[in-house]
C-alpha cells in the first residue's frame, strides 16, 4: 500500500536512480514521496527522515538552491540531536 515502509524504499530508490541521471525534479519528487511515508509511519523526530532530508539538501545544494539545502540540513540536524 501507499503507507507502507516498503513503498517508501521504493520511491527513495527511484529518487536516486533519477538522481544518478541528473533529472533533479523527478528525484526530489520521489524523496518527497518518502519522506511523507516516512514521518507517518516513524514520526517526524526519527533518523530514517532525518536521513531523507540531508537526501532533499543535497540535491537542493548541488542545484545551487542554498537556502533550501540550509533548510533540510538543519531539519535533518534538530532530528538528530534529538534522538541520538
Amino acid at each position: 500500500g501507499e503507507q507502507h515502509p516498503d513503498t517508501a524504499i521504493i520511491y527513495n530508490n527511484l529518487g536516486s536512480v533519477y538522481e544518478c541521471n541528473n533529472e533533479h525534479e523527478k528525484a526530489l519528487t520521489m524523496y518527497e514521496k518518502a519522506l511523507k511515508i516516512q514521518v507517518v509511519i516513524h514520526g517526524e523526530q526519527h533518523p530514517v527522515p532525518a536521513r531523507t532530508y540531508c537526501i532533499i539538501g543535497d540535491i537542493h545544494n548541488s542545484q545551487g538552491e542554498q537556502n533550501k539545502a540550509l533548510r533540510m540540513y538543519e531539519k535533518a540536524l534538530q532530528i538528530r540531536l534529538a534522538t541520538l
